[in-house]
């Protein structure tokens, strides 16, 4: 049976707060993930695998320990999440991390001051190296392009929350927050959200010092525990 995206969200949240760890829920991950997490796994460094969430997963805990990896290793990585619109935001984020020249053309991406043609519910690339650079890149823009920018990519929020990724959460600061609040009343409306998607945007409300119930009153169990992890582990 396959893992579901909020198990991996879960997942990288509580690797932030060991001492949280609930290792009832690594049942349904491989025992290199186990091992790798409880530290017991000698050959951790992640490498090109069939199962492109296990190993984004590992790369990312990989540099969550500080560790570095190979910018080639990263940009190859990148390139295959293009097809998981999931994946994608924290692959670029992983690869504009470990690479300088990716940094670089992130800035200059985002420089260009054009934004391209989106249809609905679809990431663009714009989006995408906002979402995963903009807490590097955006305050060296001038600030009408940021809104322009900011808006463009909050038509993503809904997905973020869709796919549980925790997209925004870097840049929550860094965008202008109006902006966010106005597209975080937006998700309470939205179709074709999963379980846990209410309890991500509450966490995102809830960090920007809004009211959660509009997230929270009709939402189910696994939203209430979602939020309940995010804001225990952003404390």
């Amino acid at each position: 049976m396959s893992i579901q995206t909020i198990e991996w969200t879960r997942l990288r949240l509580m690797c932030r707060q060991p001492k949280l760890f609930m290792w009832t829920e690594m049942e349904r991950f491989s025992s290199h993930i186990a091992k790798v997490i409880e530290g017991t796994e000698k050959n951790i460094l992640p490498s090109r695998s069939n199962d492109i969430h296990e190993e984004l997963f590992l790369a990312w805990f990989w540099t969550h320990k500080g560790h570095d990896l190979d910018p080639f290793y990263c940009a190859d990585l990148e390139s295959r999440a293009k097809a998981f619109p999931s994946l994608w935001p924290l692959a670029t984020r992983i690869h504009i991390q470990q690479s300088p020249s990716r940094e670089v053309q992130a800035r200059l991406t985002l420089s260009e001051q054009q934004l391209p043609f989106s249809l609905p519910n679809v990431l663009d690339e714009i989006q995408v190296e906002v979402i995963a650079s903009g807490d590097m890149v955006l305050n060296a823009l001038h600030v009408d392009w940021v809104r322009k920018l900011a808006k463009h990519t909050l038509d993503a929020l809904v997905l973020d929350c869709r796919h549980l990724g925790l997209w925004f959460e870097p840049i929550l600061d860094t965008l202008p927050e109006k902006l966010i609040r106005k597209a975080l009343l937006r998700i309470p409306r939205a179709r074709k959200l999963q379980d846990g998607s209410l309890g991500l945007a509450a966490y995102y409300a809830w960090r920007l010092n809004m009211p959660t119930d509009r997230y929270l009153k009709q939402a189910g169990e696994s939203d209430h525990d979602f939020f309940a992890l995010a804001c225990t582990v952003s404390k």
